[in-house]
């Protein structure tokens, strides 16, 4: 559970200390660990792909924060990630359509 405010900490520790939840830490799990690092990089990505459908003129929606700063790496990856993405896509529709058509 995320808890972003000192009310929300509040609660959680009554909860727990009521016997509703049981907590433990997950800061050092391998998983959580993951996680967090997916977070952080589609805190750039996210941001990096809109900037770049803005410019070809696409719909996208709208941040709260500016793109963050980020290397030329950063933005080939993006880039190479969202071709990948729109090739699975594309086979998906392929695959289906060729079911579909029997």
């Amino acid at each position: 559970m995320l808890v972003r405010t000192e009310r929300g900490a509040r609660a959680l520790e009554a909860a727990v200390a009521a016997g509703a939840l049981t907590a433990t830490c997950v800061s050092d799990d391998p998983s959580y660990r993951t996680h967090r690092l997916q977070t952080l990089h589609k805190g750039i990505t996210a941001p990096l792909r809109v900037a770049r459908l803005t410019k070809q003129g696409g719909v996208v929606p709208t941040y709260d924060r500016e793109t963050p700063p980020h290397t030329a790496r950063d933005a080939l990856k993006e880039r190479v990630i969202s071709g990948l993405i729109g090739l699975r896509l594309l086979l998906k529709k392929r695959k289906y359509r060729k079911l579909k058509n029997g």
